[in-house]
């Protein structure tokens, strides 16, 4: 079998609107965590994930966040060229104690990401990736409360150990692009 070498790509931006939307969507989200929802096993520590309804639109952060995101998503794809994104899955994860964590892992779909809801930029826990070819480079991201990372959902990632006693909260989707801008055809054919 021949390895080859093919380019992928990250994007990094704020989420419009955040500071509009952070403090009803934290409450909602505490609301809705309790001991029954800590996802824990041997690659795992998360305090509360509401992943099991991650296709339920009916949630009521789902229906606040989900059109800010959504925005944010056709920009993100102009940027590209794709067009037409559409929601696969949407859950938050929240984070409180010494050694929460969520282990190397990857998505189904096309395209998945972060949405850094509650974040402390002084002590930095954000997402890791590996990068795909040779899987031999870990990839430390620098994010600030209220970004929005989406990569492609075959890449390796995972949520490193929380340090210290402290909350942090994400909202993590999968999404995809149904279509190209039609002016990338010709672009694309005289590459």
């Amino acid at each position: 079998m021949m390895k080859l070498k093919v380019e992928s790509f990250a994007l990094l931006d704020k989420l419009e609107g955040h500071e509009k939307i952070q403090s009803k969507l934290i409450d909602l989200i505490r609301k809705d965590s309790d001991d029954n929802k800590m996802l824990n096993d041997d690659k795992n520590r998360i305090s509360s994930v509401d992943y099991h309804n991650s296709q339920d639109w009916e949630r009521e952060y789902i229906k606040i966040v989900k059109p800010y995101l959504h925005k944010h998503f056709i920009k993100c794809g102009l940027e590209q060229g794709y067009t037409d994104p559409a929601i696969e899955d949407m859950w938050y994860q929240r984070y409180c104690y010494v050694g929460d964590k969520h282990g190397w892992h990857v998505h189904g779909g096309s395209f998945t990401g972060v949405y850094y809801l509650k974040y402390d930029n002084e002590r930095p826990t954000a997402t890791q990736l590996i990068q795909p070819y040779g899987q031999d480079k870990r990839i430390m991201l620098i994010v600030e409360e209220g970004d929005v990372i989406i990569f492609p959902s075959y890449m390796i990632h995972k949520s490193p150990p929380l340090v210290r006693d402290d909350e942090k909260i994400i909202i993590s989707f999968n999404i995809h692009f149904a279509n190209i801008l039609p002016e990338m055809f010709d672009r694309l054919d005289n590459i």
